[in-house]
């Protein structure tokens, strides 16, 4: 199944705020407008964007379950909202899943937006709809960095940035990336937060194994034991089987007590996990809970070159409502 590659937004697009997850101050939604509006579109925020008093679980979510999917949905039937970004991830969206009307997403095609928590509705999406999506910023992860900016708009214009690019290699001045093992593969391109990719395996929201992969993934605040159980759930339950190719983020540590863990412990954990792959790995690509977080095209098909340092989409099948041939950015 080829992705559903959707087209570029062009000025003047409506586009959501939803908060399928965590709540947001109302400070952050002004502030996201105020982004969006500077370039140049339109902007409008679901209801419940900022009701965490309302929430009877956690008491973070952007209210109870029935609203959160009342509005989500609300989103998804809308045609002339064009684009969903998600306002932050946190947690909620794999509470929601199984009552989202993805038949309606697919009948009004828009480009969602979004990573952590927010990995739950890419993979949903996809496995649901066919349908391509952005592993982009949360709107609360502004003021942004002016190359994450630069990446994500021009990807929702239609422009997703490859590398090797100009872009690309500033995000890498500081922490250059790295070929763990080298080689070439293609796939659609799925994955996001590993907590994520690993608690929905088992689910009918997993990424599919019937297909070429070409995996991507990364985490924060986790200790190394942790993302090696992570990984190892994932290699014990067969997600590997069609993975060709892997592309890793920074994984960064958040707590005081993961600081004080044995420096070069996660990477350790990482490397020795590594020798299970026969495939390309890319590692210490920008993108996921960094400063410098490169939107990227998930569920779009890619070709991967780990010798190389690259990447670039492929052109996928354009028969589809909203489909046409991906342009690029370099």
């Amino acid at each position: 199944m080829s992705a559903k590659m959707l087209s570029g937004l062009e000025p003047g697009a409506e586009i959501a705020f939803a908060a399928p997850a965590h709540a947001v101050p109302p400070a952050v939604v002004r502030l996201g407008r105020d982004l969006f509006e500077g370039h140049g579109f339109r902007v409008r925020a679901a209801e419940n964007a900022t009701h965490d008093e309302d929430d009877d679980v956690l008491h973070k979510l952007a209210g109870p379950d029935e609203w959160r999917i009342q509005e989500t949905n609300r989103l998804f039937n809308d045609p002339s909202v064009e684009a969903i970004c998600c306002l932050t991830g946190g947690y909620g969206v794999m509470r929601i899943l199984d009552r989202l009307d993805f038949a309606a997403l697919k009948k009004h095609p828009k480009v969602v937006c979004g990573f952590s928590d927010i990995t739950a509705l890419h993979s949903a999406i996809y496995a649901k709809t066919g349908m391509s999506s952005l592993h982009s910023p949360n709107v609360d992860s502004a003021p942004l960095h002016p190359l994450t900016e630069s990446a994500w708009f021009a990807a929702l214009r239609g422009f997703p940035v490859e590398a090797p690019s100009e872009l690309v290699a500033s995000m890498c001045d500081d922490s250059p990336m790295e070929t763990w093992r080298g080689g070439e593969a293609e796939g659609v391109l799925l994955g996001g937060n590993l907590t994520l990719v690993s608690a929905l395996m088992g689910t009918p929201y997993a990424f599919p194994r019937d297909r070429d992969v070409i995996l991507f993934i990364e985490d924060v605040g986790e200790f190394a034991y942790r993302i090696d159980l992570m990984l190892l759930q994932l290699w014990m339950a067969g997600a590997f089987q069609r993975v060709k190719g892997l592309m890793l983020g920074r994984f960064r540590k958040r707590e005081r007590q993961q600081n004080e863990e044995a420096p070069g412990l996660l990477e350790d954990v990482m490397k020795l996990f590594r020798q299970r792959l026969k495939i390309p790995i890319l590692a210490n690509v920008p993108f996921g809970h960094v400063k410098l977080n490169l939107t990227l095209v998930h569920g779009a098909s890619i070709r991967l070159n780990a010798d190389e340092q690259s990447w670039r989409y492929i052109e996928s099948d354009r028969s589809g409502k909203g489909n046409h041939e991906k342009r690029r950015a370099g």
